[in-house]
């Protein structure tokens, strides 16, 4: 992979101080946990952004992909997880369905507090409207028992719950690494 150019990270880095100063101004309750958090900007081994519940992570080129109003709302996507203890209330659950689980409760909040989130954003169907994190994933549980139907769904390294462009064909929400079975519910995400 070839290595982020210095220009590429001082670009992210000012993107992405534009963006947390913002995120102060414009949503006060996020600012104190946003300014403790350290925030890592990632060169390689990272696609988009992550949080191990004690830092932020973001890829330079991921940041560098978004409008203004995406980066804040990713930044604000994984301070939730932080603030929410996501990674410490794993426990045993699968690591890439409770994930998906949290994607879920989170950008739900998110786009209840109006933010903008990057086209491919997970978005809960509305039989989660309400839920937890642990709740929609046990409801991912229980849709996991459907037979599958395409394996040409989402998997944990491309999660296409809630795309755009998806929501007028019919099918899964999202079939198993393996291909033994597959998500699936009648909603189809509304435009934003």
């Amino acid at each position: 992979m070839e290595e982020t150019s210095s220009c590429t990270l001082k670009s992210a880095e000012l993107a992405i101080t534009k963006a947390r100063i913002a995120l102060t101004i414009r949503q006060p309750f996020m600012a104190t946990a946003l300014l403790a958090l350290p925030l890592s900007i990632v060169e390689a081994g990272l696609e988009t952004a992550g949080t191990d519940g004690c830092r932020l992570l973001i890829s330079a080129r991921f940041a560098l992909s978004l409008t203004p109003a995406e980066l804040r709302g990713v930044l604000a996507h994984e301070l939730l997880h932080a603030i929410l203890q996501h990674p410490a209330r794993r426990k045993t659950r699968t690591p890439w369905l409770w994930n998906i689980a949290c994607d879920h409760a989170v950008n739900k909040m998110l786009l209840d507090f109006g933010f903008a989130l990057p086209e491919g954003a997970l978005i809960a169907p509305r039989e989660c409207d309400g839920m937890n994190a642990e709740a929609i994933y046990d409801f991912l549980m229980r849709q996991r028992m459907k037979p599958a139907q395409d394996n040409s769904a989402a998997t944990p390294e491309n999660a296409a719950v809630g795309r755009k462009n998806d929501a007028e064909k019919p099918g899964p929400l999202i079939t198993s690494p393996d291909g033994q079975w597959t998500l699936s519910t009648d909603h189809r995400p509304e435009a934003m």
